[in-house]
């Protein structure tokens, strides 16, 4: 749980089981909460979308259940999101998970191995 949990929303979010192993791996590794690193996805992926990227195809998997804690203007930009793209919730925040994972870990593993 945060320091401070201000300016949060606590929400149920399914994950893609691949981005959600890489984020337990990433935040053992660097000694993190795996909502922190989960956020970072999060954001990641909404600022790709942003820069023009296309969200990734629905992967038919069973996606995970995990709860974090979101701040409420990203918690607010996905469900607006959700309603202007007619995705469902779930469905969009998964895509994103997947679209800002390949950049958030890139970026991770590139700063773990410079000295």
């Amino acid at each position: 749980m945060p320091d401070d949990s201000s300016g949060m929303v606590f929400r149920s979010v399914y994950v893609d089981p691949a981005v959600d192993d890489a984020v337990v791996a990433h935040a053992d590794r660097l000694a993190a909460s795996k909502g922190a690193i989960f956020r970072l996805v999060l954001d990641a992926g909404l600022a790709q979308l942003d820069a023009g990227a296309v969200l990734p195809a629905a992967r038919e998997v069973v996606p995970a259940l995990r709860t974090v804690y979101l701040a409420i203007e990203v918690d607010e930009l996905v469900r607006v999101l959700a309603y202007e793209l007619r995705l469902p919730r779930d469905e969009l925040t998964q895509r994103l998970g997947q679209l800002g994972a390949a950049a958030v870990f890139a970026d991770l593993t590139s700063q773990k191995s410079t000295p």
